[in-house]
């Protein structure tokens, strides 16, 4: 199947003049009219294809955005408000209270660099190379994880509060949110957006 694919569209390319890099960024519709209606392609036309593309099918019909138009459509779509969450849930995993700026942590390197005494570990989970960050942490937050991960197990071995298993709690949050890390009742309340 896979060479006819490359057979046809090595055809339309030699009929059409549009290379065939440039012939997947169009409808099977728009190919089509290239080779019936002689229709011809245009530079910046792709180049907005090329950055973004979204196709959208409502009552009104099908409507194709490109560039900036499709990047805004897809953040709409894929990308969540998270700016009216108050409160983030997980795992209740060393029982304390701790008050602190968000620093949202990407491996152990980053979380060396970012954390600074009493700021809020916020990460997908931790591993040993962490520990350093996490002594110097007011409290460990993590996406994953339960009541014997490292995560919580570190933390009750250092006495500090931890929740686990927030699940998004590293898309929610953002560098410089002011939150209270309540490990008590598992929740993290939200004082302050940055």
């Amino acid at each position: 199947m896979g060479i006819f694919v490359l057979l046809l569209f090595t055809e339309i390319s030699n009929r059409t003049n549009i290379p065939m890099d440039k012939l997947q960024y169009y409808s099977s519709e728009e190919i089509l009219s290239f080779l019936t209606e002689k229709r011809t392609w245009n530079e910046p036309d792709f180049k907005k294809r090329q950055q973004a593309q979204f196709i959208l099918s409502d009552e009104k019909g099908i409507h194709q955005l490109s560039g900036e138009q499709a990047e805004k459509k897809i953040k709409e779509y894929y990308e969540p408000d998270h700016s009216e969450v108050k409160e983030i849930k997980g795992v209740c995993s060393s029982s304390r209270i701790a008050k602190g700026k968000v620093k949202i942590c990407n491996g152990a390197e980053d979380a060396l660099r970012k954390i600074k005494e009493g700021d809020i570990l916020v990460t997908g989970m931790t591993l040993p190379d962490y520990v350093p960050s996490m002594r110097k942490a007011g409290a460990i937050v993590t996406d994953e994880g339960g009541i014997t991960c490292h995560a919580a197990i570190v933390s009750r071995e250092l006495k500090k509060p931890c929740i686990t298993g927030t699940k998004k709690a590293t898309e929610i949050l953002k560098d410089g949110d002011v939150v209270e890390v309540d490990a008590k009742k598992g929740i993290i309340t939200i004082l302050q957006r940055d």
